[in-house]
Formats: structure tokens, C-alpha cells, sequence
């Protein structure tokens, strides 16, 4: 941490050409008319763009060191498994004017440097500061310490403010001078990127098209966002397709003098994806024709505009297509709607409850034998998969949950009860019946290894009724004042043998605040439980179709119902590419996580958006609890050292 630090300055929150969306282009169209961005609406709401500021709640303790400024630089860290750090930007803070003895009192805002927020991964932020001499350009001074935290702290804190110390390092410079300060990290989401903008489009007099004269004539709207570029009269423009609108066919007047027209159905796109949130930057509305038999589609022509220039339009109102011919387009609507961030929820204090239901059937084999998949090695030395995935769901969850997890237990019976004694599919791991809850990863590894020391394997699996008691704690919070929003995680072994019942227990719970994730252990033939959930593959399903209000409705193949929102998942740790020892690596766990939990905030917003509920107004902390719980985090962390 004491290297010297990288050049590169970033000092405000000016837009960069990198995707923060990535993965974004380069896909084809999911269905007919609809390229697979539509979908990508959805997956928005799971990625947003905040605006890191930092500040020195007491600057006066900086001051006493003789120097005049101090450098921050700011890195991230994506995963545990990744030692990379990746270089955000530099600011710089100097002393305010001093009036006599006295320091200008306000606080030393820094400039805003953007990161990109991923809930389904560890990200790690790391200040570095240093101090600068009083000449202009001088060089860094001395490094003096950094403050290191994680940006589901920062997003999870009351008001979305983080204060802890910038620890020193005595141990590798024990001569080094004291330096005892708080540091202290705000984040913001970037205005607009959760609202979408919804438009109304019409072609005019494209009678004249070229291919107009033929039969099978139709149109469509292929709309782009730009990169590398805060100017419209940009040349050349790096462009990623946000959505393409329906094919429409030609439509004649029925006089002669009406100009053939094309209408579109009205659409949104989120402004994350289609401007990063930033109304002036350049957007491009492509027009193209299609004729039957003829490939590939032809370009008409295009607009290079803004959403601000659209939203300053008074329709109805053309817009010049920039081809040879007289066709243009008629805005005919243009709407701004915000819609609450799954962000916006946990500024508001709502809490996820993360809950764990674990398969013992004996067809995970022998927990002492090393083929087993709860094989823990000699002296519990090798986590089994089981506790592996159950570690990297609840590293990502742990930061917006209570610490506190109920842990059940499902394919099992107690050690020595005889084949009378049924088996048990709904027990609680913690061995009590009225303490279900154990603390933290530590507690749930602890429990589910004393299970598999005082329960013996049976048969058979059914795990409808750990999901039924999901459904029952989810129900207390359902309309409730109290956001709180439960995640029932089932890892499984195998399909359920009670799979009807199962669907019907998620179709009954989709209109609860809880999401079911399914997570399939080992080599067995998850398809039957994949088709019964209407799950395609191992990655996010349920993404497609429109962003409108409406929640997206998942239809259960099996039980030929529909659910009210879209609020199951499924991964096989089969799909990961597994370590040569046959457990999970450190990258596997990371991408299972990943892959299990990226939808889950959409599923959070579904659920508060399908029964009209708002998030509650940003917490925020008193400043005289602010500074004491500072002190007091600095005092406990310095003593450590």
C-alpha cells in the first residue's frame, strides 16, 4: 500500500468511455423484432452507477502535520479472489482560507469519481492517501496510510455515508510520525440512470422508399447508445444497440393524397444503458427497411439526437431522417418516469433475510467417506461443495441482512432412530426448536456441520415444506411498514420428489416479499426441476420482455399456472468449471454467486413495484451519533494496530 501511486487523475464525475454495462453488444435479436437489449431493461436495475465523494470530517487533525494537501487515490478490488487492484481516480484536497487562527469550518469535499455498483460481487474500495508539499507540482510526500472498505458498506450505511479511519502502517514503517484521521466516503447513485424514458414514434411519407414500389415492405427503429463523444456533430461514433422496436408494414392511406405512414408502439428504455443516466449525451434513432427476401436490411437514414432534445420537443414534431429521401419521423410522445432503485429500498431500510435449506438425502453418500458431497476432508480441512456455495451466497448477501440466518434441514432423520421414525423434511440445523437463527457464515457452517454429526441420511427428498416455511416468515412483512425482503436458498442433490407441490408452494409465494434460489449440488439430472421452475438454463431467465410496470410473470410448465412475478433462480455448481480437487475455487465460487444472485434485485423491485409500495425516506445518522461512532470505530481499530 505504500507504492508510489499510478498518474492517472480523475477529479469529477465526468463520463468515461467504459461500459458499464458489460457484455451489453455484440449479442443477436432474442425474438423476432426485439433485440436482446429489451431485456436488459430489466437487468439495469441490478447495475447502477454511483458517484463516490470523499471528504475529512476533521481537517484540523491533517493540518498539524505541515503539510498543505493531501492526495487521495482510490482503487477497487472485484472478488477475493482477484489481488488486482483497478485504479478509479485521484482527488486532491487542500486547507480551506483561515480566518486568524481558525480553519474555515466546512467540510473538504473531494471530487466525484464513478464506479460501477454490482450487487452479486464482493467489490472492495481501498484510499490511499498521501501528502503534498505546499510547491506547486510538487510529488507525492509520504504515503500515510489507507482506509479500506466495501461498497456494499458504503450503499448499506444510513444516508449512504461511510466514515472510518485511515489506518497507518507502523508495521512496515514503524518510524513513521503519527497520523490519526477520518475519512469519510459518500455514494450517490447517478441522476436519471434507474428512470426510463418511454417514446411514441411515426414514420411519414415513406411511400418513396426504394422498396415501397414492392410487396412484403416493412420498417423498423433501431435506437443506439454512443461512447467517446459529449457532442452530436460527432463524425464517427462508438454505438451499442439499446433496442430495436417492432417490424411494422407499410400503411397506405385510403386517398391518394395521404402520405403513407408506419406507426410504432410507444417503448422504454432505461436510461442506464441508453445514456448512463446522462441527458446529453448523444443518442442515434436508426430507421431500416425490410422486404421479404431481402437480406439485409436496408438504412433508410438516422437521427442523431439527445433524450433532452427529445424531452424539450413539443409533439408532435418531425425529426429529419439524415437520408436522401423526404421520409422523417414524427415524435409523437416523449416521457421521463423514474422508477425506485432496488438501491433506493436499502437507502430506505429495507432488510434482506437470508435463508438456507440444506439436502442430507443419502444420496449425497456418506459424510465420512471422501466421495461424498459432504465430505469436509481430515480435520474438516476441505470445505464440501454444500459449504462452499453456501459461503460465497452469504459474503454477497451478508451487508444488507441482519446477520442473523435461520438454517433448515431437509432428507434426514436423527442418528439411531430406526426405520420407524419418518423423515424429516423442514428441521432446523441449529438443533433448536425455538432458536432457528445462527450468527453469521460462521454459525451456518457450524450448524450444518453438527447436523451431519446427530442426523443420518434417508430418503425421501421433498423440499416443499422448507419453501411453505419461507412463505409463512415472508408472509409477517407482506404490506408491511417494515420493508424486509426474504431469500430462501435450497441447495439440493437432486430433484424433489414432491416437485407439484413444490411449484405450487412458489406460484402461492410469488406475491410475498421472498425469492426462492436453487442451487444444484453434484452430478445429478437437475432437468426435470429446471423445466418444472421454467428455467431455460443456468443463467438469469425471466429477463425478456418489456420494462413496462407490469411484473414479469413466470409460468410453471408443470403445474400450467401462473405465478404473479418472476421470482426463482437456478444454478448447478456442475456448470462451473471445478478445481482439480473436485471443489469449488475461489472463481467458481464468485461466478456461482454471480450467476444465483444478479437478478435478485430486479425480484426485490418487482415485488415492492407489483403491490404499489414505495421505498421510505434515506436514513440518516445524527451528527453527534456520527462523530462518536467514528471515534469510537477509530479508537477500537488503532488499538489493533
Amino acid at each position: 500500500m505504500g507504492n508510489a501511486p499510478p498518474t492517472a487523475c480523475i477529479e469529477s464525475e465526468e463520463d468515461t468511455d467504459d461500459n458499464p454495462f458489460p457484455g451489453l453488444e455484440g449479442h443477436g435479436t432474442s425474438k423476432v423484432g426485439h433485440d436482446h437489449v429489451a431485456g436488459m431493461q430489466e437487468v439495469a436495475g441490478c447495475t447502477s452507477r454511483i458517484l463516490l465523494s470523499v471528504s475529512l470530517p476533521f481537517f484540523e487533525d491533517f493540518i498539524s502535520t505541515g503539510s498543505s494537501s493531501l492526495v487521495i487515490v482510490i482503487f477497487l478490488q472485484h472478488g477475493k479472489s482477484n489481488l488486482q487492484w483497478q485504479e478509479l481516480g485521484q482527488t486532491r484536497v487542500t486547507a480551506g482560507q483561515e480566518s486568524g487562527k481558525n480553519l474555515n469550518p466546512r467540510r473538504y469535499a473531494l471530487g466525484k469519481v464513478p464506479v460501477i455498483f454490482h450487487f452479486e460481487s464482493v467489490q472492495t474500495l481501498k484510499f490511499d492517501v498521501y501528502t503534498v508539499a505546499e510547491e506547486e507540482g510538487a510529488r507525492f510526500d509520504a504515503f500515510k496510510g489507507s482506509m479500506i472498505c466495501l461498497l456494499s458498506d458504503i450503499c448499506r450505511a444510513p444516508g449512504r455515508s461511510l466514515t472510518r479511519p485511515i489506518l497507518q502502517q507502523q508495521i512496515l514503517q514503524p518510524t513513521m510520525p503519527p497520523f490519526a484521521m477520518l475519512l469519510t466516503v459518500s455514494g450517490e447513485e447517478q441522476m436519471h440512470q434507474n428512470s426510463f424514458l418511454r417514446i411514441k414514434l411515426k414514420g411519414e411519407d415513406f411511400k418513396h422508399s426504394s422498396l415501397a414500389q414492392g410487396g412484403g415492405k416493412a420498417f423498423f427503429l433501431r435506437i443506439f447508445r454512443t461512447h467517446g463523444s459529449h457532442t452530436v456533430t460527432e463524425s464517427v461514433l462508438r454505438r451499442a444497440t439499446v433496442h430495436t422496436t417492432e417490424v411494422v408494414p407499410l400503411h397506405k392511406g385510403h386517398h391518394p393524397k395521404d402520405s403513407s405512414h408506419v406507426c410504432w408502439e410507444s417503448f422504454e428504455m432505461n436510461m442506464g444503458v441508453l445514456c448512463k443516466g446522462n441527458v446529453h449525451r448523444p443518442i442515434i434513432l436508426q430507421v431500416l427497411e425490410r422486404q421479404e427476401r431481402v437480406r439485409p436490411p436496408r438504412v433508410m437514414g438516422e437521427i442523431h439526437t439527445t433524450v433532452n432534445q427529445l424531452l424539450k420537443t413539443r409533439p408532435p414534431a418531425a425529426l429529419p431522417i439524415s437520408g436522401p429521401g423526404p421520409e422523417k419521423l414524427l415524435l409523437q410522445s416523449a416521457q421521463l418516469m423514474s422508477r425506485p432503485s432496488f438501491l433506493d429500498f436499502v437507502d430506505g431500510g429495507c432488510e434482506l433475510s437470508l435463508l438456507t435449506a440444506i439436502d442430507f438425502t443419502s444420496s449425497n453418500g456418506d459424510a465420512t467417506e471422501s466421495d461424498s458431497l459432504h465430505y469436509l476432508g481430515p480435520d474438516r480441512s476441505s470445505p464440501s461443495l454444500y459449504a462452499a456455495a453456501m459461503t460465497a451466497i452469504t459474503d454477497v448477501l451478508t451487508p444488507y441482512t441482519n446477520n442473523r440466518f435461520p438454517v433448515y434441514g431437509f432428507g434426514a432423520k436423527p442418528v439411531g432412530s430406526g426405520d420407524y421414525v419418518r423423515t424429516s423434511h423442514g428441521f432446523a440445523c441449529s438443533g433448536l426448536v425455538r432458536e432457528l437463527e445462527v450468527n453469521g457464515i460462521d454459525g451456518i457452517l457450524s450448524s450444518y456441520e453438527a447436523t451431519l454429526k446427530r442426523m443420518t441420511p434417508a430418503e425421501p427428498r421433498r423440499f416443499a415444506q422448507v419453501i411453505a416455511q419461507a412463505s409463512r416468515l415472508a408472509s409477517e412483512y407482506h404490506k408491511s411498514l417494515e420493508h424486509k425482503y426474504f431469500v430462501l436458498v435450497v441447495l439440493t442433490n437432486g430433484v424433489s420428489d414432491d416437485i407439484n407441490q413444490v411449484v405450487s408452494e412458489i406460484i402461492r409465494a410469488s406475491s410475498l416479499p421472498l425469492s426462492v434460489l436453487f442451487v444444484g449440488v453434484g452430478d445429478a439430472d437437475f432437468g426435470p426441476l429446471k423445466a418444472a421452475l421454467n428455467i431455460q438454463g443456468s443463467t438469469c431467465s425471466g429477463l425478456g420482455g418489456n420494462s413496462s410496470s407490469t411484473p414479469a410473470r413466470s409460468v410453471s410448465r408443470t403445474a400450467r399456472t401462473i405465478a404473479a412475478r418472476d421470482m426463482v433462480q437456478f444454478v448447478a455448481t456442475r456448470d462451473l468449471p471445478l478445481s482439480p480437487k473436485g471443489g469449488l475455487s475461489s472463481c467458481d465460487k464468485e461466478a456461482l454467486a454471480k450467476i444465483l444472485l444478479q437478478d435478485l434485485p430486479r425480484q426485490v423491485c418487482s415485488y415492492f413495484a407489483c403491490h404499489k409500495i414505495q421505498p421510505h425516506p434515506p436514513r440518516r445518522m445524527a451528527v453527534k451519533e456520527h462523530r462518536s461512532s467514528s471515534l469510537a470505530s477509530s479508537l477500537s481499530l488503532s488499538s489493533g494496530l
